[in-house]
């Protein structure tokens, strides 16, 4: 039993085994939809963010991390002050839910997901769990 706050998971070592062996074709598929829904909340964000001096704008970029199992997409701002519209001040409230950007990368997620399990049920894989 594990200790209390302590968390076991077991066959982790098998499903990247897994993963390494899936064919390369899904994995460049998967970097597609990774890469496109990236972009999308990017783009989302952007769109949202208020245009003062493009700062808060400009701020607004992506990276990726390729590994041996896919990539891994990230919508970041570098935006000093993109907290403040974000989460608000003493003075000023936080910016609407849908204009933020985790609203966008939440939304984006979900698309993802399911897009990821119907095009690996596409090539017969079995897909189970919750993937929205």
């Amino acid at each position: 039993m594990a200790a209390k706050g302590a968390l076991k998971w077991s066959g982790l070592d098998e499903f990247r085994r897994q993963l390494r062996d899936l064919p390369v074709h899904l994995r460049d598929d998967a970097d597609g939809i990774v890469t496109r829904t990236t972009e999308a909340a990017k783009v989302a964000t952007v769109t949202n963010y208020p245009e003062v001096t493009g700062n808060l704008r400009k701020g607004v970029g992506t990276k990726y991390e390729r590994s041996a199992y896919g990539i891994i997409g990230t919508v970041y701002s570098r935006s000093p002050h993109a907290h403040l519209y974000e989460q608000g001040t003493v003075k000023t409230p936080p910016a609407p839910y849908y204009k933020r950007l985790g609203f966008h990368a939440g939304r984006q997620r979900r698309i993802m997901w399911k897009e990821l399990a119907d095009m690996m049920r596409a090539h017969g894989l079995e897909v189970s769990g919750d993937v929205g």
